[in-house]
């Protein structure tokens, strides 16, 4: 092979190699020992199985990392079902919304719970109105009315209706307030 082409084949190889993170974290390997394996490997076919085994161990690692991220999550569902239970409802969400953070999208489960605890909130004050309407047709959005619980799926259209009694009968009493010269 003449020189100058061993040499842009090494410029190549170089250059692919640069856009190696530093560090990186799944598989525990830096760049720098990422490196020195490749250069002490002799043959192609020697180096081929060493990417490949590479690549496979941050495959496997970041399977492991999904995994935690599950477990992490469904454990941030358990907290919350206990903030609930003991009528912290702002914790309660807070730890939804970390469930579904972990998760990466939220699912019909974590949103009927939310929908339960945002419910909770409203019956003591009914300021999250917006909050508790826009979590119902967030949930009618994602959830499959054939595969969800038929009697959830039911409570949940119950409170939409009585969502809208209350925003209507809340519309005519300020209307009311209003013509009367209140407020």
């Amino acid at each position: 092979m003449k020189p100058c082409i061993r040499k842009n084949l090494a410029q190549c190889k170089c250059e692919a190699l640069a856009n190696i993170p530093e560090t990186v974290d799944m598989a525990g390997i830096s760049k720098k020992s990422f490196l020195r394996g490749i250069k002490t490997i002799n043959s192609r076919a020697q180096k081929k199985i060493f990417l490949l085994i590479w690549c496979c161990s941050l495959l496997f690692a970041s399977a492991i990392n999904a995994q935690d991220n599950s477990s992490r999550a469904e454990n941030a569902y358990f907290k919350a079902e206990e903030f609930f239970s003991n009528n912290d409802y702002g914790s309660a969400l807070t730890q939804l919304a970390e469930a579904e953070r972990l998760l990466g999208a939220t699912n019909p489960k974590i949103m009927y719970f939310k929908i339960q605890i945002l419910r909770s909130q409203f019956l003591q004050s009914s300021n999250n109105y917006p909050l508790l309407r826009g979590s119902i047709n967030r949930f009618f959005e994602i959830v499959n009315k054939e595969t969800f619980s038929p009697e959830k799926y039911r409570e949940i259209i119950r409170l939409q209706s009585d969502l809208d009694d209350f925003k209507r009968s809340d519309s005519i009493a300020s209307a009311r307030l209003l013509e009367n010269g209140g407020l």
